[in-house]
Parts: structure tokens; C-alpha cells; sequence
């Protein structure tokens, strides 16, 4: 079996995480209410989500530093996010989850890392914010705490054929003992 070597940012990009994602994905998600091309599919509000409200001057600034992460303007995405946490420490589930991706884009591990471990902290049964924090863990190298991340995300969202798929392959590696 062949190993293709890519970017780890590309990681993030096939397994969809971005301002587009599909809805119910992402926290991130929950300040567009869907996707700019699918629309929000359920009325239901996560558990998570509604402890952490965001106001209408944050979301505006966020879906301002989607735009960035859409346009590829990772620097400046990261900088008006860092600014956005340090202004509105409430909304630190959707910057950390948006942090940690844009981070892995740089080539930031560590911090995408730290990014996604908070994230994760805040918004513990969104499978998408564990989903993430497994991709990140892979592009670091640390692959048991990926698949245990990734398993962690199957247990919230057992159909999901993708964070299955993703699971398998660091099995089949042999990355995890588990």
C-alpha cells in the first residue's frame, strides 16, 4: 500500500473543515446557520452551542474572519481572530475550533494543538470539534491520541462515514495500539 505524502493543511481541506462545512459539522456552523450552498438541515441546537451564545457583533466579526479563511488569507484570519478572543473571551469555542484549522494551515502545530484541546474543553459533545482535534493530532505525528480523538467523534456521530473512513486508515497503519 502506497502512503501519498501532502501537506497536513490538505488533510483539513479534503475532510471538508471550512467556513462551508456542511451543517451540524462545525461549530462554526451554527453562525451561518448552514453552509453559504446547503441550508441549515435541523432545528436542533446542540447542548454546547447554547452555552456559549454568540451576540451579533461577534458573529459578524467571525463570519468577517471566515471570509479570510475562504479568501486564503490565513495571517490575517488568525490575527483578527487572536484580536476577537482577547476582546470576546465568550466566543472561544468557535475561535479556538477556527484557530486550531487555520493554524494547521501554517504549519503551527502546537498551537493548532493547544487551539483545539480548548475547543474540545468547551464544546465536548460536538463530534466535529473532536473530529478536528484528531486531524491535528495526525498532522503532529501523535496518532494514538488522534484515533482516540477520532473514536471520541464516532461516539457522537456513529454514521459518519468520513471520520470512520479516517479512523480505518490510521488503524490500517498501525499508528494505534487501541
Amino acid at each position: 500500500m502506497e502512503i501519498r505524502i501532502m501537506p497536513c493543511w490538505a488533510v483539513f481541506l479534503l475532510a471538508g473543515l471550512s467556513a462551508n462545512a456542511t451543517p451540524g459539522q462545525s461549530p462554526a456552523n451554527h453562525l451561518t446557520g448552514g453552509s453559504r450552498t446547503t441550508p441549515a438541515l435541523s432545528p436542533v441546537i446542540p447542548m454546547d452551542v447554547l452555552r456559549h451564545p454568540v451576540t451579533p457583533k461577534v458573529r459578524k466579526i467571525l463570519l468577517s474572519a471566515m471570509a479570510k479563511i475562504d479568501a486564503g488569507e490565513h495571517e490575517p484570519a488568525i490575527d483578527q481572530l487572536k484580536e476577537t478572543l482577547r476582546k470576546y473571551p465568550e466566543s472561544a469555542p468557535y475561535v479556538q475550533n477556527l484557530l486550531g484549522a487555520e493554524y494547521v494551515k501554517t504549519d503551527q502545530l502546537p498551537e493548532a494543538i493547544s487551539s483545539f484541546e480548548q475547543a474540545v474543553s468547551l464544546l465536548p459533545h460536538d463530534p466535529m470539534t473532536h473530529y478536528n482535534f484528531g486531524l491535528a493530532l495526525i498532522c503532529a505525528g501523535d496518532y494514538d491520541r488522534a484515533a482516540n480523538e477520532v473514536r471520541r467523534a464516532l461516539e457522537l456521530d456513529p454514521q459518519n462515514q468520513q471520520m470512520q473512513a479516517r479512523l480505518r486508515e490510521i488503524l490500517a497503519h498501525g499508528h494505534s495500539r487501541h
